[in-house]
């Protein structure tokens, strides 16, 4: 089945981005003449299967949930299994899943909103989607609202990878995080609560450094390299020879992923096939599985309580 939708394209003074409506998905990212800094497909049509969520909006629960199952007041819900025995990123049927409508679009701005049913993959009742980009001067500004008619613990990102050279390798790119503690997952990538204070240890990014996917840890040997939430106290970049892209966000935790299971799975814009630790992924979000760890009703929303974030990508030339 072909994707009969067309790309939305995104101008400010120097940057131009492109979005798919299929998961409200950012593909392209572009400083003039830089090459884009957004991993894609070659094909689009391959955003149909996009397993490893390239650029998609993910939701209505980021991250893994462990056991795929939350309890609100003595109520368990269970939600589909799609990560081993977690759920992941929303389910088989989450919104990286779906074709959004534009409910209104410029030449520097595009709104998508839908209502959505995600009970296939166990959740009560409807979730609705404001979903806006806009380009402002030299800023990708990413604002998510949505609405749950029933009591759920949202958490809902964007899951774009970056590659500042436009490459298939980050051996010539710093990363910055500005974060005081790291979050620990299970054996099952789930996050169980422990945290690390990440001062002069490998996830220590706060003064900019090389990435080094050979350094030793062992939670490495679960997931091959940084694929955890970072509790924020400023923004993080990423930085090459020749650019930069500064990320803000209103969301405490900024899961900051290396790519360490691509696996050579898919074929890159470049006809390539994608390398792991090729690619840095960031995800603003609370912390995931951060209800089922607090039980805070501060991760909970509903037709009353609306979840709202706020992200800014800076992309610049040095």
């Amino acid at each position: 089945m072909k994707l009969s939708h067309n790309t939305v394209s995104l101008k400010g003074e120097n940057l131009v981005v492109e979005i798919l409506p299929l998961g409200a998905s950012l593909i392209s990212m572009k400083y003039n003449n830089s090459p884009n800094v957004v991993v894609r497909y070659q094909d689009l049509n391959d955003y149909q299967y996009n397993g490893v969520y390239l650029g998609t909006m993910v939701g209505p629960i980021a991250g893994r949930t462990k056991d795929a199952q939350f309890t609100i007041d003595g109520k368990t819900t269970h939600l589909s299994k799609n990560d081993n025995n977690n759920h992941l990123h929303g389910g088989y049927h989450g919104i990286s899943t779906h074709v959004f409508n534009i409910s209104y679009q410029s030449d520097s701005q595009v709104i998508f909103e839908d209502e959505i049913s995600h009970q296939k993959d166990g959740y009560p009742g409807t979730v609705t989607y404001r979903i806006k980009y806009e380009v402002v001067d030299d800023e990708l500004v990413l604002e998510v609202q949505a609405k749950s008619s029933s009591l759920l613990p949202l958490n809902i990102t964007n899951h774009t990878y970056f590659n500042l050279e436009g490459s298939n390798s980050l051996s010539n790119q710093k990363l910055r995080i500005e974060a005081d503690k790291v979050a620990f997952c299970d054996d099952s990538n789930a996050n169980t609560g422990e945290f690390l204070n990440v001062k002069n240890t490998v996830f220590d990014f706060n003064n900019i450094k090389e990435l080094s996917p050979n350094d030793k840890h062992p939670q490495f040997e679960i997931t091959r390299y940084l694929d955890h939430d970072f509790r924020l106290n400023g923004n993080v970049a990423l930085e090459s020879s020749e650019y930069i892209l500064e990320i803000e966000t209103d969301m405490p935790y900024m899961r900051v992923y290396t790519s360490n299971w691509f696996d050579e799975s898919f074929v890159n814009e470049h006809g390539e096939k994608a390398k792991n630790q090729s690619a840095v992924a960031f995800e603003p979000q609370y912390l995931a599985n951060g209800y089922n760890i607090t039980n805070s009703k501060e991760y909970l929303f509903n037709e009353g309580r609306t979840f709202r974030s706020r992200t800014a990508y800076k992309l610049k030339q040095k």
